[in-house]
Order: structure tokens, then C-alpha cells, then sequence
């Protein structure tokens, strides 16, 4: 079945508002792109590697001229989902800071 579990559309919804509302807002246009992968999809298994996925996230992924300069696993959304504020703020700074260069 393709149905996806309640509590990662949740995942996906919150950090997808906060990315595209607050994030967004203070750096300029296209520069940030929102891309939901299933991993389990022919060709997308190398994510998995890449990433050191063992369960479903959120990464961020810096590219400077094509390519990938830094990336970070958000790895404590499955801690906080249950707290959406604070899950939104944790979203939110992990964002700004990668996006300045220091990610947290």
C-alpha cells in the first residue's frame, strides 16, 4: 500500500509550513526547494546511503554551484512531533542556521 503513516504526514506538513512560510520569507525566491523523496522508489535507494536514513526525516541539503556543499538530518523531529511549537521552532532554527553556513 502506498498509505503514508499519520504521524509523517504530520512531520512532513509542520516542516513543510515553517520552511516554506517563516524560512522562505527572508531569503530570496528560489532559492530553497521543498522535494518529498520516497526512498523505497527505483532510483531514489541512494538517498538512503547519502543520507544515512534508517527511518523517515527531514534533511537539509546546501548546493553551491551545482553541488552539494553541507547537509543535515534533523534527526530529533521524531522527539518533538508530539510538541508541535516546539517542533516548529527546531525546524525553523536548523533552517536558519544551515542556510547561514553554521548548520546547528
Amino acid at each position: 500500500g502506498n498509505a503514508r503513516c499519520p504521524t509523517c504526514l504530520k512531520l512532513e506538513g509542520f516542516a513543510k509550513t515553517e520552511v516554506e512560510s517563516a524560512v522562505a520569507a527572508a531569503i530570496k525566491p528560489g532559492t530553497l526547494e521543498w522535494k518529498t523523496v520516497n526512498i523505497e522508489t527505483p532510483g531514489n535507494e541512494h538517498f538512503s546511503q547519502d543520507y544515512k536514513l534508517y527511518t523517515r526525516s527531514v534533511i537539509i541539503s546546501i548546493r553551491q554551484d551545482g553541488k552539494e556543499s553541507s547537509w543535515k538530518n534533523f534527526d530529533k523531529i521524531w522527539e518533538l512531533v508530539r510538541d508541535e511549537p516546539k517542533y516548529r521552532d527546531y525546524i525553523r532554527k536548523e533552517v536558519a542556521a544551515c542556510l547561514n553556513g553554521a548548520c546547528l
